[in-house]
C-alpha cells in the first residue's frame, strides 16, 4: 500500500495523530504518559516546531504543532521512536508499538484552527475516561482554560489571535465556553486539509506533483462549514445574540469575523455569545 502524503508547509498549523499497533494500549500508567511528556518538548526545540495542544490517550495521541524551517515528519520519527524504544525495554515487550506512520492534516487559522484546538480537548471524553475534557489531566486543555498552571512548552499566542483574547484570562474564559459548545470530536482523517480555499492556494504547489498518489484523495481536501452571512442573514435584533453564539461556538468564526459583518465591536459579540450561553443557547 502506498504512504499517505506528507506535505512540509512552513508557518502552517498541523493536527498529527498516532494510534496504537492495532489500537492497542502505548501509554500504560503515569510513568508512560510522563515519559513521552518529557521527550516533547525536547523534540519541539530541538527541530523548532511550536506546539499549541496536545492530548495523550491510552491508545493514541494528537498534537497541534507548527513547523518552520524542518519538516513535523523528522520530529514525529525521533518522537515516536525514541518513546517506543523506551517503552519496549521498560515493559519487555519487543515489536512495533504505534500504527504505521503517524497521521496529519494541515489546519487553516482561525476558526480551523479553533476547532482543531476543540477536537483535541474533546477526546478524552468521546473515548468516555473522563466526564468533562478538564478532568483529563494528560492534556493541554486544563492548563488552556486555567485550571492548571501554564505548560512552558506551549505557545498560546495563535490561539489567544483565533479568540480575540485580550489576556490569560480573557482566554481561559473563551476557550471554555467555545470547547463546551462542541458536540462530539467525530474522526475525519480523509481530508489532507481543514481550512478555506485560501489555504488551498497557498499550499497549491506542494500538493499538484502528489495529485495521483493513491492515498490522497484531492477532492476531500476542505471541511465545510455554513458561510458566516447565511448564518446571520435574517436574525431579528433580538435574536441576533443566538445567531452569534452559533457562528462562533459551533462553527468557529472568530469575534472578530462576526463582528466586522454586523458592524459591532468584537467585544459586544463576545457579551452575546456569553448571554446566549447563559440562556442555554
Amino acid at each position: 500500500m502506498a504512504r499517505a502524503l506528507r506535505v512540509h508547509a512552513p508557518g502552517i498549523a498541523v493536527h498529527v495523530m498516532s494510534r496504537g499497533n492495532n489500537r492497542q494500549p502505548i501509554f500504560l500508567d503515569s510513568l508512560d504518559y510522563g515519559k513521552y511528556l518529557e521527550l516533547l518538548p525536547i523534540m519541539l526545540a530541538r527541530f523548532k516546531i511550536c506546539c499549541h495542544a496536545f492530548c495523550l490517550l491510552f491508545n493514541h495521541l494528537h498534537l497541534l504543532i507548527t513547523p518552520r524551517e524542518l519538516p513535523v515528519s523528522r520530529m514525529m520519527q525521533q518522537l515516536n521512536s525514541t518513546y517506543c524504544s523506551w517503552f519496549n525495554e521498560r515493559h519487555g515487550r519487543v515489536g512495533h508499538v504505534l500504527q504505521d506512520r503517524y497521521k496529519a492534516k494541515l489546519v487553516d487559522d482561525a476558526g480551523y484552527f479553533l476547532n482543531a484546538v476543540r477536537y483535541i480537548a474533546l477526546n478524552p471524553p468521546v473515548a468516555k475516561q473522563v466526564e468533562r475534557p478538564e478532568d483529563w489531566p494528560w492534556s493541554s486543555y486544563r492548563a488552556g482554560i486555567g485550571l492548571a498552571p501554564p505548560i512552558p512548552f506551549i505557545d498560546d499566542f495563535a490561539l489567544a489571535i483565533a479568540l480575540d483574547a485580550i489576556d490569560d484570562r480573557e482566554r481561559h474564559e473563551k476557550l471554555k465556553l467555545f470547547v463546551e459548545a462542541g458536540a462530539s470530536a467525530e474522526d475525519g482523517w480523509r481530508e489532507l486539509l481543514s481550512g478555506s480555499a485560501e489555504l488551498g492556494r497557498r499550499v497549491e504547489g506542494l500538493i499538484v506533483p502528489h495529485r495521483d498518489e493513491p492515498e490522497f484523495t484531492y477532492a476531500h481536501r476542505f471541511a465545510t462549514r455554513p458561510p458566516l452571512r447565511a448564518i446571520v442573514a435574517g436574525a431579528k435584533s433580538d435574536g441576533l445574540h443566538r445567531v452569534v453564539h452559533e457562528a462562533f461556538a459551533v462553527h468557529g468564526y472568530t469575534l472578530r469575523e462576526i463582528a466586522a459583518l454586523v458592524d459591532r465591536h468584537p467585544g459586544t459579540v463576545w457579551t452575546w455569545v456569553q448571554r446566549a450561553a447563559r440562556e442555554g443557547t
